[in-house]
């Protein structure tokens, strides 16, 4: 009894000695990965803010404004490594900066690859999500490559997203 007491009450008061500095310890840590992810999706959405420019004015970006926006984007990409919209977006900028070299060019070739293999990242890490396989669709035709990674991206595109309209419009188009 007298040992068992002794056990317990030590144990007990190791544990009110060191909770306080456990649970601060939790705290900073959750503190630190929560600013992380804050400041992944800042620098995301300026990305996306460029890209949704380019996209409806439909103007190739300035060398300036696309090493802007890949900065944001590679900051993003780097604090948070496998979030697929990240991967999306990266592959979305390399797809413009394809559109600023000469088609066929040695530049345009692997902007094309890079687009190519952060689309293909982004869709095996979610291969329910329409939107990877029509980025992989819309690379693929501006590449010329008809192939089978072609062929895979436009029945997946087609089974995950009928109902999206846009994504019907890349099909029809490849």
């Amino acid at each position: 009894y007298i040992i068992t007491h002794m056990l317990t009450s030590n144990s007990i008061s190791a544990l009110r000695r060191f909770l306080p500095y456990t649970l601060a310890a939790i705290l900073i840590l959750t503190a630190i990965w929560y600013v992380t992810l804050a400041w992944a999706s800042i620098n995301a959405s300026r990305a996306e803010t460029a890209l949704n420019i380019w996209d409806m004015t439909g103007q190739i970006p300035s060398r300036h404004d696309w090493n802007t926006t890949y900065a944001a984007q590679h900051r993003a990409l780097n604090l948070s490594p496998s979030n697929p919209e990240y991967l999306e977006q990266m592959a979305h900028l390399y797809m413009w900066r394809s559109l600023s070299h000469p088609t066929g060019s040695e530049k345009n070739k692997a902007s094309i690859a890079l687009a190519h293999d952060y689309y293909l990242q982004a869709a095996n890490s979610t291969p329910s999500w329409p939107n990877y396989w029509s980025g992989i669709i819309q690379i693929k035709r501006l590449a010329w490559q008809y192939d089978n990674d072609m062929d895979r991206a436009i029945r997946n595109a087609a089974h995950y997203g009928p109902w999206f309209a846009s994504n019907q419009q890349i099909i029809l188009r490849a």
